[in-house]
Parts: structure tokens; sequence; C-alpha cells
């Protein structure tokens, strides 16, 4: 939670910086980029769940 609030603010200070843009504006862009942070780390980890298999039960006799 604390990365997205760190890259919501420093892409609206980047936005900001840019020019020719409002604050509403550049916060609008910022939760954009936010949520395509969100979505690029769901699609990695998306596979890789899919390799953690349960350990096999081991025989006791």
């Amino acid at each position: 939670m604390s990365l997205f609030s760190s890259i919501l603010s420093a892409q609206t200070i980047a936005h900001l910086a840019e020019g020719n843009v409002s604050q509403t504006v550049a916060l609008s862009l910022s939760v954009q980029d936010v949520f395509h942070v969100g979505t690029m780390i769901i699609i990695v980890s998306l596979p890789l769940t899919l390799l953690l298999r349960k350990p096999k039960a081991v025989a006791t006799t």
C-alpha cells in the first residue's frame, strides 16, 4: 500500500513538472500510473503462483 502511495505522489509531482496540466489532470494521470504498476505486478505474479505446489505426502510405515 505504501508503494502505491509513493508512486502516486511521485508521479503527481512529475506530471505537474511537465507543465500544461492542472492539478486534477496530474492526479488523474498519476492514478492511472498506479493502476498500471498494479496490473504489471499481477501479470508477473500470477504465472508464478502456478508454480507453487503442495509437497508430496510422505508415507509413514
